[in-house]
C-alpha cells in the first residue's frame, strides 16, 4: 500500500508570495518614463552647462550663476536619483532591500529640498534683477553665500532618513529580524510610518516656495508694466506674463501631487497604494528637470545670442 497523504506542514504552508511587489504594466511605464527623463534631462541640462563654459561672458553674472546651480542639480538628480528609483522599482523583494530604499528616499528628500530651494533662490533674483535693477541686493558674494547654504541644507535633508532608520533599528530591532527572515523588508520599509517623518522638512519649503513664487512673479510683472515703454507694451507685457505662468505653473504641477501625497502619508500613515501613487507622482516630479532648461535657458535672449 502506498501512502499519497501530503506532509501537514506543506498542505497547511502558505503559497510563496510575490517577489515583485509591483505589477509588470506598472514597472514597465514607470521605468520607460524614468529612462526617458534621464535621456532628456541629462542631454538638454548638460547642453546648458556645456554652451554656459564656453561662453564666458554668461558665467559672470548673478543670475547666471545661480541658474547654472539648478542645472547641475538637475544633472545630479538624472545621474543619482532617477536611477535609484528604477532600481526600487525593479528589483524583488526576495533581495535585502533596506539600503536600497533608504538610499531611495535619501535622494528623494535630497531632490525635494534642493530643487525647491534652487527654484526660490532664481525667483529671488529675478525679482531683485526686475524691481531693483539699479541697486541690486543678491551681489555675486551673496549669491555664493546663498547657494553654499542652499548645498548644505540639501545635503542634510539626504542624511535625515539615514537618521530615522537608526532610530527606527534601534526601537524595534526584533520587528526588523522578523522582516528579514520573511524575505519582505523592502515592502516593510516603505510601509512604516516611523520613517517618513523626513518630509516634514520636504512639505513646508515646497508650500513656502510655492507662495513666495506666487507673489514675488505678481511683483515683477507689476514692475515691467511700469517699466515697459509704449512701443512693444502689448507684446512684451503679453510674454512676461506667459513666462510666469509657465515656470509657476510647471513648478505647482510637478511637485504639487507628491506633496499633497507626502502630507497623506503623514497624517493617516502609509499603505502600499500610497507607495504606487508615490512612485507615480514622482515621476511627474522629476519631469522638472526636463523642462527647468526650457524655462530659464533656451528662453533667455542672452542665452541665445
Amino acid at each position: 500500500v502506498t501512502d499519497n497523504t501530503e506532509p501537514i506542514s506543506s498542505a497547511m504552508s502558505p503559497a510563496a508570495p510575490d517577489p515583485y511587489p509591483y505589477p509588470v504594466s506598472f514597472q514597465i511605464s514607470l521605468t520607460g518614463f524614468l529612462m526617458l527623463e534621464i535621456l532628456l534631462g541629462l542631454s538638454s541640462n548638460l547642453t546648458v552647462l556645456a554652451l554656459y563654459c564656453m561662453k564666458s561672458n554668461l558665467i559672470s553674472s548673478v543670475s547666471n550663476i545661480v541658474t547654472m546651480n539648478l542645472h547641475v542639480l538637475d544633472v545630479l538628480i538624472c545621474v543619482c536619483c532617477i536611477p535609484l528609483t528604477i532600481v526600487v522599482v525593479l528589483l524583488s523583494l526576495e533581495r535585502d532591500m533596506a539600503l536600497v530604499c533608504c538610499f531611495h528616499e535619501a535622494c528623494v528628500s535630497f531632490a525635494s529640498v534642493a530643487t525647491a530651494a534652487n527654484v526660490l533662490a532664481i525667483t529671488l533674483d529675478r525679482y531683485d534683477i526686475s524691481v531693483k535693477p539699479a541697486n541690486r541686493v543678491l551681489t555675486m558674494g551673496r549669491a555664493l553665500a546663498l547657494l553654499a547654504s542652499i548645498w548644505v541644507l540639501s545635503f542634510a535633508s539626504f542624511l535625515v532618513p539615514f537618521i530615522e532608520v537608526g532610530f527606527f533599528a534601534h526601537d524595534h530591532a526584533e520587528l526588523n529580524q522578523t522582516v528579514v527572515e520573511n524575505g519582505a523588508l523592502s515592502n516593510e520599509y516603505y510601509t512604516e510610518p516611523g520613517l517618513y517623518y523626513h518630509l516634514l522638512a520636504q512639505i513646508p519649503i515646497f508650500f513656502f516656495t510655492a507662495i513666495v513664487m506666487l507673489i514675488t512673479y505678481s511683483k515683477i510683472l507689476q514692475a515691467l508694466n511700469i517699466r515697459i515703454g509704449t512701443r512693444f507694451h502689448a507684446s512684451q507685457k503679453k510674454k512676461a506674463r506667459r513666462m510666469s505662468l509657465l515656470i509657476v505653473s510647471t513648478f505647482l504641477l510637478c511637485w504639487t501631487p507628491i506633496t499633497v501625497l507626502n502630507t497623506v502619508i503623514l497624517s493617516v500613515g502609509p499603505s502600499n497604494l500610497m507607495v504606487r501613487l508615490r512612485l507615480g507622482f514622482l515621476v511627474m516630479a522629476y519631469g522638472t528637470t526636463i523642462f527647468h532648461p526650457l524655462l530659464y535657458a533656451f528662453t533667455r535672449q542672452k542665452f541665445q545670442k
